[in-house]
């Protein structure tokens, strides 16, 4: 994914504010598909709204389960729940990771040097992953563009609406 290469600090910075910040839009659009599959058009939707979906209350992780069920219960297979948690989990890399700390150098076969930003995360099993910021930035704009199709479709058929592409 050398389309992504960066040797700046910044770029670097500018690309983690990116990435929090497309993840808590992709966050909003979640927290309003469930708001509107639940409907209280009450005096609940504040409690809802405010609190209940709030990042605080409500993890990501558990907001994932909860649209497995909705796309469960339209009948639809659009939430692909590995996409989503991936893409959690390289967002909490980037915001978790200090950029200027994490560098390296890479000897290719013929002899020269590469160097790169690398971000850490522990997996599931304890294993240490390390992945290049480069590579991850790219995997994460093509997973949150993915998500974002899937997402729009499951809220189509929450509405009942037909979606197109997916």
């Amino acid at each position: 994914m050398t389309q992504w290469k960066s040797y700046s600090t910044e770029e670097q910075i500018h690309r983690t504010g990116l990435i929090v910040e497309r993840f808590c839009e992709l966050e909003r659009t979640v927290n309003e598909l469930l708001f509107c599959f639940i409907g209280p058009y009450t005096d609940a939707e504040d409690l809802i709204r405010l609190h209940l979906l709030d990042n605080s209350i409500l993890s990501f992780a558990s907001k994932i389960k909860l649209l497995q069920v909705i796309d469960r219960l339209k009948g639809t297979s659009h939430i692909n729940r590995d996409e989503l948690h991936r893409l959690l989990a390289i967002r909490n890399a980037f915001a978790h990771n200090v950029v200027g700390r994490n560098i390296e150098v890479e000897y290719v076969p013929s002899g020269l040097a590469d160097t790169y930003f690398y971000i850490e995360s522990i997996k599931g099993n304890g294993a240490l992953l390390r992945v290049k910021r480069d590579d991850a930035y790219g995997e994460f704009l093509a997973l949150c563009d993915s998500a974002a199709v899937r997402l729009a479709a499951l809220h189509a058929a929450v509405r009942g609406v037909v979606a197109d592409g997916i």
